[in-house]
């Protein structure tokens, strides 16, 4: 994962102290081409307070040239972070709206968000990365039948039509 800046530490600085934010970055995933701006909210009401006003001031601050490709265009996520729980109803609300970005609220969250919980974090909700497929047990591909078409095409690795046609024909003599 690379992490890079797109809004200098003065524009950052601002847009937290104007919404009261803990925590403000935005990077860019490479190896995806995902565009991922953290916020860590101090709780839900400042959520609910200020999940409209940031999310159009950050669509503004994005560079319009980092938005030119439309994959990127639409692979632009907001994912907040807090430590309380946050309400169904209020999750919904926001994680179906559409203006600018896909949003993703991770609440009860109560680690830094270091680089690399950032990385779980991108893992978890984005690029599933983290789930982990568990090897099942080994299909037995024998299988045998005392019926009269088994026994036809049990030997049979090439099929053709008129081989099938042999033996319907053959099956339809021995059933009458």
């Amino acid at each position: 994962m690379k992490l890079i800046k797109f809004l200098d530490n003065k524009d950052i600085e601002e847009i937290k102290l104007n919404y009261d934010l803990n925590y403000l970055k935005v990077v860019k995933y490479e190896s995806y081409d995902l565009i991922v701006i953290f916020i860590k909210e101090k709780s839900s009401n400042k959520l609910k307070e200020n999940w409209q006003k940031t999310c159009s001031v950050l669509s503004e601050s994005i560079e319009d040239e980092l938005l030119i490709d439309n994959f990127i265009r639409w692979n632009v996520y907001i994912l907040y972070t807090l430590e309380e729980e946050v309400s169904n109803e209020l999750k919904y609300k926001i994680e179906n709206n559409t203006f600018f970005a896909r949003k993703i609220i991770e609440d009860r969250y109560k680690l830094d968000l270091t680089d690399e919980n950032i990385q779980k974090l991108i893992e978890k909700h984005i690029t599933f990365n983290d789930i982990r497929l568990i090897k099942t047990s080994q299909v037995n591909d024998k299988y045998s039948s005392d019926s009269k078409v088994y026994s036809e095409l049990k030997d049979l690795h090439d099929i053709n039509a008129n081989k099938i046609d042999e033996i319907l024909n053959l099956l339809e003599e021995g059933v009458k």
